[in-house]
């Protein structure tokens, strides 16, 4: 498998895990440990594929914003084709890249590797510059110095395979830009303003004060089905809307929870994620559920069917702080396909598995790993592979199946997306289980199972544990010869009666210095010392004690 990824600084990677998957001294790969940028497997996305010589500039102001899938030109029937995929950076700007497969004896960007399973050749074909700039129209309205806001989301077709012909992108002000990839030329075809925004309505009302609202547009995303035009945006204080992209005319709103009882204040109002739910019915031309993640730690569904009476949300999270199923803001949410529940990533770091058809139940399960915020959270559209990206520099794959992570891979930069390339490289069977397990598997297991491990992945083998024996109680090893062992014990017993008979003898012949009662106070004084001095120590033994003047 192929992961793009795009950070702060304005770089784009190509990554393979299975590439960058080291083996240890074992000769096994070691899954779940961080590698490297300069390990095999990572490879910078250069223009006009020249070569990584460390030289390539990073500049804040061209960081990646977010990526999506393009469909290829029409006049293109090269079958070597990966994808086509746009890039929006900080600046406004979109970049349109076109990948490929090197044939076997090509160069590519990995040391000694001309496979077919190694880094593709990337070449960006069209570029446009600051796409929320419309300078005629401007100049008609004399709006040349009003702030568009800074880019916030690119979206478009959600996988290789679905060909959308256009593409949305947003700023934070709310303005949306329409590009149509089948018309390069002219690129911008519309721009629409999703929210009325003047000078009297771009005040925050929740915290006192009178603050500009500059974050109006927080998030974005666009109805995956082929024959859907809808695309929605959401924001602080705005609810979410749907939007038609072909006539920029509004068509569905949301509407808040009802006022607390007892404060009778509203509802605070911030998504930051926003997703629509595939449905498994192929022949709905249509998602009919929408799901929106906010600042506040709660999860929202609505139904955004036409026929729907109810546009206030159908389930959500309880807003208490001890029935909170995410306790960080939410920053990204990935349905998952073939199932019921979706993954959500906050602000922390915690991504955790949510079923759907019961929110007040919780948290399903959990994905480990992530330190930081994630950003992105891509599921792959044909193998059960999840990924993640975030602020921890990390690129994380797990196994949707059992939650266990299967590769984390170090690329330096804070990143911001990623996309999974529809690669057919791993095509076969045996291909597709490598990309999940590796390729060091001999039994066919699972990813970093061995032949000792069960079937729940623990060791199948004993420990040899010993049970602790104090150094003075410690006994001699047992002999072969049972008899030499008695005799053994026989004559120790007789040499310790006889040195007993011989003090015995010595005291009496002593002066007799003590009294009845003293005698009495000293038998007592050895049953005692006796029990008290079982380590032998010669200082308090009974024969000491009686010696003494």
């Amino acid at each position: 498998m192929r992961i793009i990824t795009g950070d702060e600084c304005g770089l784009l990677k190509e990554v393979i895990p299975e590439l960058s998957r080291c083996p240890d001294g074992s000769g096994k790969a070691s899954a779940g440990i961080a590698q490297p940028a300069t390990d095999e497997g990572v490879s910078r996305v250069l223009e006009n594929n020249d070569v990584d010589n460390g030289t390539s500039k990073m500049r804040r102001s061209r960081g990646v914003v977010g990526m999506t899938f393009v469909p290829p030109q029409q006049n293109n029937n090269d079958n070597n084709n990966l994808a086509q995929y746009c890039a929006l950076r900080v600046d406004g700007s979109v970049e349109r890249w076109q990948g490929q497969i090197p044939q076997n004896g090509e160069s590519t960007n990995f040391k000694n590797n001309v496979s077919s399973k190694s880094a593709g050749r990337y070449t960006k074909t069209h570029s446009w510059n600051n796409v929320f700039h419309n300078q005629q129209k401007e100049e008609e309205k004399g709006e040349s110095n009003k702030n568009v806001g800074r880019p916030i989301a690119i979206v478009g077709s959600s996988s290789s395979s679905t060909n959308k012909k256009v593409i949305a992108c947003c700023t934070s002000m709310g303005k949306v830009t329409i590009m149509d990839m089948f018309n390069l030329e002219k690129g911008v075809v519309a721009q629409y303003s999703a929210f009325n925004v003047n000078e009297n309505n771009n005040k925050i009302t929740v915290t006192k004060g009178s603050f500009q609202n500059r974050d109006i547009a927080t998030s974005m995303a666009m109805d995956p089905a082929p024959e859907s035009n809808r695309i929605a945006i959401g924001g602080r204080e705005r609810e979410t809307i749907l939007l038609d992209m072909e006539t920029g005319k509004q068509i569905w709103k949301a509407k808040n929870l009802p006022r607390d009882p007892q404060t009778l204040l509203e509802k605070p109002i911030w998504g930051t994620a926003i997703e629509f739910l595939s449905m498994d019915n192929v022949e709905s031309s249509h998602s009919n559920l929408l799901v929106v993640g906010t600042a506040y730690k709660e999860l929202r569904i609505y139904d955004i069917r036409a026929s729907s009476v109810q546009r206030r949300p159908i389930m959500f999270t309880s807003d208490k702080d001890k029935e909170r199923i995410v306790q960080h803001r939410i920053t990204a949410v990935c349905p998952l396909s073939k199932s019921n529940s979706i993954v959500v990533g906050d602000a922390a770091g915690y991504m955790q598995t949510v079923d759907l058809r019961n929110l007040k139940r919780g948290v399903v399960g959990r994905y480990n790993g992530p330190s930081g915020s994630v950003r992105q959270i891509v599921q792959h559209e044909s193998l059960d592979i999840l990924a993640c990206v975030g602020l921890d520099r990390m690129l994380r794959t797990y196994d949707t199946n059992n939650r266990k992570m299967l590769d984390c891979i170090y690329l330096k930069q804070r990143l911001n997306s990623m996309l999974f390339l529809n690669d057919p490289t791993w095509s076969s069977s045996s291909d597709r289980k490598n990309a999940i397990y590796g390729n060091d598997n001999e039994n066919g297991g699972e990813w970093g199972k061995t032949s000792d491990m069960d079937e729940n992945g623990d060791i199948d083998q004993e420990d040899d544990v010993q049970v602790y024996v104090d150094s003075d109680e410690e006994q001699p090893p047992p002999n072969t010869n049972g008899e030499q062992n008695k005799t053994e014990s026989s004559s120790s017993e007789a040499e310790t009666d006889s040195s007993d008979d011989d003090d015995d003898d010595d005291d009496d012949e002593s002066d007799d210095f003590e009294s009845d009662s003293e005698d009495s106070d000293i038998e007592e004084n050895v049953v005692v010392g006796s029990k008290k001095n079982y380590n032998g120590s010669k200082k308090n033994s009974p024969a000491a004690k009686r010696r003494r003047p």
